[in-house]
């Protein structure tokens, strides 16, 4: 599901299309580039642990605020 919270973390961390659950139990992050060599996909407990975990992806070279 999109809302504004997901935009929030799409624009912080554009590399990654964000998600969560219908009733917002889980939020996910899916890698924009499938060709990327990098980790795919990240899932979190909550939009605060997501965060924490994109931040430690490695992004080779995307931008990132």
């Amino acid at each position: 599901m999109k809302d504004t919270r997901t935009a929030e973390i799409e624009r912080d961390f554009p590399a990654w299309m964000v998600w969560t659950s219908q009733r917002g139990e889980y939020w996910g992050a899916v890698r924009r580039d499938p060709r990327s060599s990098l980790p795919a996909t990240v899932i979190a407990d909550s939009e605060r642990e997501l965060r924490e975990a994109l931040a430690a992806q490695p992004s080779a070279g995307e931008p990132s605020r």
